[in-house]
């Protein structure tokens, strides 16, 4: 598989994660009572979905940019391991909502957050490119003010 290739399916799965926390956040927001708390869920729903354009945009786009293919094995089994780990909190997190559980949805949702920031931060180190790097930046930053506000939500609000 060519560095491209790898990229480009790396991209797509950061598509549907992104997609599936979307849901998510969508469900913790019909839950909740309190209007701050779902201004603050539909906020990062748009961001998020704002972040699927940004990234389908640099997949179609994946020709034009020059990638850095370093260490392959790396870059995989590193990939791998944070999406897996995205994956299995974000199914964690939709079980605990069915019980009920939103505070405990909630605090997942930072870990959530957390590890989407790594899961970003190494995508884009495979781009020698600047604008794909500026996009995956853009993103970070959100990533991280989400999860800032995710933990404050968690330890001072009433939901």
């Amino acid at each position: 598989m060519s560095a491209n290739q790898k990229v480009e399916a790396v991209l797509e799965n950061a598509i549907v994660i992104t997609k599936r926390r979307v849901k998510l956040y969508e469900n913790i927001s019909e839950r909740i009572d309190n209007p701050e708390a779902k201004k603050m869920f539909s906020q990062l729903i748009e961001k998020m979905e704002k972040h699927i354009e940004l990234i389908d945009k640099i997949r179609q786009m994946l020709d034009n940019y020059k990638l850095i293919d370093k260490h392959p094995a790396a870059f995989d089994l590193f990939l791998s391991g944070v999406s897996a780990r995205v994956v299995s909190e974000t199914e964690r997190a939709e079980r605990l909502l069915l019980s009920q559980d939103i505070w405990r949805t909630i605090g997942l949702t930072t870990t959530l957050e957390m590890n989407s920031m790594l899961f970003f931060e190494e995508i884009s180190t495979q781009f020698e490119s600047e604008e794909p790097k500026t996009i995956f930046k853009t993103i970070i930053d959100e990533e991280r003010s989400h999860w800032a506000m995710l933990t404050h939500l968690k330890n001072n609000a009433e939901i």
